[in-house]
């Protein structure tokens, strides 16, 4: 794809328009390197939204004009489907990957305020959508469109809302089970005096289970007696929503920590709702890190090499249209430990972390995180052990 450029100064962006096959403008920073000469980043096409993805937005707005319930709900329902054949192609600009964000959130609040029950092919499809869209061949992707708006923590809110949509529509002691090549999902709809187990988290054994959930050391233990509600206007007879969430690479495109760390594990999500009862009792969590070589990094770059392949350059204006600039991934290579949690108004999600300041000499042997925390308060205790 050939696009021109106008001369400009160094520390200003540039636009243009998108592609013909998408609507929008796209942009382009000119910067100084470390010797003072003026170079083009990468364009930004997070501002471009193909011509299907748009036409799919004017029909929610079509489906959410409805006056009846059910219709908006059908329509709805008709709206995934369609999303899903285009997710299914993996051709994006960063724009799409935020144009399906906001689709999905419109489906999902207009079922709940439908009070529309989706079928099992619909939250299906959901869930396969966001696998699509979790895709590791979308990584630059998502950092492209996260410059403009966290799409992927939008993504993680509108998932924990979907989650309560399917499981108040689900009949008591009820469960479903979603696996897809990105992510596993859980939905639990228990009373409260029927809960008399532990719940663990993924059932590894469970037929039709995806390989790397089967095959992975993580896992969350959420304990019984927990299933109390918290308001007194409730009682024993109060039901509850249990989501479980396991990612198989969302760290890879979450906006990245401003400490210099970055996501070492897959990562668990927990939501309950109605809000449980304050007890004294804990969450188990196991989470495996993923590397376990560390090599020398500086702190300021410490994610990208950039290779200038120029045309021309000067030292404060970029000014060939033909200029390229690639980007070569480095191996983050390094091992330091430290616990995220992410968290919105009921869902909570656990993390291992990098510190990319630590460095080691030596190779080090895989290892295992452990997590034990306390429901009574947001702290826990956090250690990790090597393997044998």
């Amino acid at each position: 794809m050939t696009m021109v450029w106008r001369r400009t100064a160094a520390g200003d962006f540039a636009f243009n328009r998108c592609p013909p096959n998408a609507t929008g403008t796209t942009s382009r920073r000119c910067s100084l390197d470390r010797n003072g000469i003026a170079y083009w980043e990468p364009p930004s096409f997070a501002r471009c939204i193909s011509n299907e993805y748009r036409y799919l937005q004017h029909s929610v707005k079509e489906h959410l004009a409805k006056g009846q319930r059910t219709l908006a709900g059908e329509g709805m329902s008709q709206v995934t489907k369609t999303l899903l054949d285009l997710t299914q192609r993996r051709n994006f600009y960063g724009g799409d990957l935020l144009a399906c964000v906001e689709i999905l959130r419109n489906v999902t609040d207009t079922f709940k305020r439908a009070s529309y029950i989706p079928s099992s092919d619909d939250v299906q499809n959901f869930f396969q959508i966001i696998s699509n869209l979790l895709e590791e061949e979308n990584r630059e992707k998502w950092e492209d469109a996260q410059q403009v708006y966290p799409g992927s923590v939008e993504l993680m809110q509108v998932i924990e809302d979907f989650v309560h949509v399917v499981g108040m529509g689900m009949m008591d002691f009820h469960n479903s089970y979603l696996m897809t090549g990105n992510l596993v999902a859980s939905i639990h709809k228990l009373p409260a005096a029927s809960v008399l187990t532990d719940i663990n988290f993924p059932m590894k054994g469970r037929k039709g289970m995806v390989d790397w959930a089967r095959n992975s050391e993580d896992k969350i233990i959420i304990p019984k007696n927990i299933f109390k509600p918290a308001s007194p206007e409730l009682d024993e007879s109060a039901v509850f929503v249990l989501g479980t969430i396991f990612y198989k690479n969302l760290g890879l495109i979450l906006p990245s920590p401003r400490n210099y760390t970055i996501v070492n594990s897959k990562i668990i999500a927990v939501t309950v709702r109605p809000e449980p009862k304050i007890a004294e009792s804990v969450l188990e969590i196991e989470l495996a890190h993923l590397v376990n070589v560390s090599i020398s990094l500086f702190a300021e770059e410490y994610s990208r090499n950039i290779n200038l392949e120029l045309a021309g350059r000067s030292k404060e204006t970029c000014i060939s249209p033909d200029q390229t600039v690639t980007f070569a991934r480095e191996g983050l290579e390094t091992h330091g430990l430290m616990q995220r949690e992410y968290r919105s108004e009921d869902l909570l999600c656990w993390a291992v972390l990098l510190d990319l300041g630590i460095q080691f000499s030596q190779r080090q042997p895989p290892r295992l995180s452990k997590l034990i925390l306390g429901t009574h308060n947001p702290y826990c205790a956090l250690w990790d052990y090597g393997r044998t």
